[in-house]
């Protein structure tokens, strides 16, 4: 799968004393919760003709300042093509890539993420439900994934290594049971009635606001109020 927006070849690596763990590329993408997990949009950068299959994007948000003074407020922006044809049938895993090049201790890793969800003219849309029950629909949702917490819902985060995440595992991973974990995102019947007609366009805008621990860190590294905007278009 290709990247869209900033890409480098090599892996790059979370270092306290020089940079901070949303410093790009690191990948912000969208997949289908079920096997085998294929992509979840059609996506393209401005030409409808020239869409490909692919629903990852980059940070890129440059560190400013000193050591414990992070990034700007990045918009990141993701065109979706044939969104017509988009259902609730099938949710939809945000994923998070986090850069790391230490070791972790228990509480060290995303200390907290929240996700607010908003439609046409910043209203918030209640887009965001469970695997299990997907019609119980909420605009926001709050998770963790400390070392700790993704060692209670099976998942190892290695030392000196990046670690990815879904927001549905943030969710469980802060102590909610699957089936009341509202973390995976469904495009609703209110967001299919806006693109019914050729040409029609809806901007879904994701703030997201997350606070990383590292014990290497004298502080930890917050993240506020970037946005992921997908505009979602119907290409026939």
């Amino acid at each position: 799968m290709s990247k869209i927006g900033v890409s480098t070849p090599r892996k790059t690596k979370f270092k306290p004393a020089s940079n901070n763990p949303f410093q790009g590329p690191t990948a912000v993408s969208f997949n289908s919760n079920r096997e085998p997990f294929p992509p979840a949009f059609l996506t393209y950068e401005s030409n409808p003709a020239q869409a490909i299959k692919n629903s990852m994007l980059a940070f890129n948000i440059e560190r400013i300042g000193g050591v414990n003074r992070y990034g700007d407020n990045a918009e990141l922006r993701l065109r979706v093509a044939q969104a017509q044809n988009l259902t609730e049938e099938t949710g939809i895993n945000l994923n998070f890539g986090v850069n790391n090049n230490t070791a972790l201790a228990g509480t060290d890793g995303i200390a907290t993420i929240d996700v607010q969800v908003f439609g046409a003219k910043e209203t918030p849309i209640a887009c965001l439900g469970t695997p299990s029950s997907p019609e119980t629909f909420r605009p926001n949702c709050t998770g963790v994934f400390t070392k700790t917490a993704a060692e209670n819902i099976g998942v190892t985060l290695r030392d000196n290594d990046n670690f990815k995440f879904s927001l549905q595992q943030a969710v469980e991973a802060a102590g909610a049971p699957p089936e009341e974990a509202t973390g995976t995102l469904y495009i609703v019947p209110e967001i299919q009635e806006q693109l019914r007609e050729p040409g029609s366009e809806l901007l879904l805008t994701f703030v997201v606001n997350i606070l990383f621990n590292n014990q290497a860190q004298e502080n930890p590294v917050i993240l506020e109020e970037a946005r992921l905007l997908l505009l979602l278009c119907n290409t026939e």
